[in-house]
């Protein structure tokens, strides 16, 4: 059997180590405490690791229909907030109407967001992710811009297709 022994040297009340009578208060002092070593069946061993694996796993999305975790749907971006924000952050480098024909764009080799093939080869999570954390020698805009404001400008951006 293991046995602890806890004692305390004694303390003037004065010091900023609490003194042994305090201590007995607390259940501190020179009483024996005694651990015991119990032997766990493994029904309880595997039942305790059915209960950890459940738990671990329920923020995963674990049964329902997906069988994972759920993806949010994308917010519906609004064009017209999105091209104040262009005009904002955008438009230096892009020029106003995306077509990247600024000193910036053609020192940079900005992409123009005008091109057809791009417009259709880009979809909206790689722009998503490009203004977030930027790409090459272009800026992240991921502090500075919320979920809603990044959804705009996406919507904004598949417009300039169009001019």
């Amino acid at each position: 059997m293991l046995t602890l022994r806890l004692t305390v040297k004694e303390s003037k009340p004065s010091s900023s180590v609490p003194h042994r009578d305090e201590l007995r208060h607390f259940g501190y002092g020179t009483r024996r405490m005694h651990l015991s070593r119990r032997r766990i069946s493994p029904v309880q061993t595997a039942l305790c690791a059915g209960l950890l694996l459940f738990f671990a796993a329920w923020p995963l999305g674990c049964g329902g229909s997906g069988g994972g975790a759920q993806e949010k749907a994308p917010l519906p971006g609004r064009a017209e907030e999105g091209k104040v924000i262009f005009m904002r952050r955008c438009s230096l480098c892009h020029g106003e109407d995306g077509k990247a024909e600024t000193p910036s764009g053609r020192n940079l080799a900005v992409q123009d967001l005008t091109e057809t093939n791009w417009q259709k080869a880009t979809p909206d999570e790689e722009i998503a992710q490009v203004v977030r954390h930027g790409k090459d020698k272009m800026p992240a805009f991921g502090r500075h811009l919320s979920a809603q404001d990044l959804a705009d400008l996406i919507a904004f951006v598949r417009t300039l297709n169009a001019l």
